[in-house]
């Protein structure tokens, strides 16, 4: 997940979270790292709402055209919960990669109330390693990259696909 971050970082390609305050893009590469070195996605979450990191509103479409309106009460939860399991995929298919499995299976990794239609669709079926990091290398969208329909935190994340084991010659000859 470092060296991830790490990579994104070196090529200016790290996403930026827009809710996050001026100060909170100054610092949000650091704590992302220190998140996922030393604690988990509620570290990264603490830090980014004790340090007022992020902005207290945003601009939404609404019925009426556009509005200045408060983020929800969860947005620091979900950012830190959405960016640490992007982050956790991209690492599990470099593993599945390095264990020659080459796929990794989709899973429910969180329990979620309101899950859009399709998502649960994804959970058991594999998706090739290679692409989907490639995916996420050039994009934020987790479910889009898995093939889901976007919308609600879905709650999905990845493991790798063991590969299977070559036959042994023993069992080639019992075969033959």
């Amino acid at each position: 997940m470092v060296e991830e971050i790490s990579g994104d970082v070196a090529c200016s390609a790290l996403y930026i979270p827009p809710r996050l305050s001026p100060q909170g893009h100054d610092v949000y590469p650091q704590l992302l790292r220190a998140a996922v070195s030393t604690g988990n996605e509620q570290s990264l979450a603490a830090k980014l709402r004790d340090k007022g990191l992020m902005k207290s509103s945003e601009m939404r479409r609404t019925k009426i055209g556009v509005a200045k309106t408060p983020l929800p009460k969860n947005a620091v939860e979900e950012l830190a919960e959405t960016e640490f399991n992007r982050f956790y995929v991209r690492a599990m298919c470099r593993i599945a990669a390095e264990m020659g499995a080459g796929q990794v299976e989709i899973y429910r990794a969180q329990d979620v109330a309101d899950v859009t239609p399709g998502v649960e669709l994804g959970i058991g079926r594999r998706v090739d390693a290679a692409r989907l990091l490639a995916d996420l290398r050039n994009s934020v969208d987790l479910d889009a990259a898995l093939g889901l329909s976007s919308g609600k935190h879905a709650g999905l994340s990845v493991m790798p696909v063991a590969a299977a084991p070559a036959p042994s010659v023993a069992a080639h000859v019992e075969a033959v």
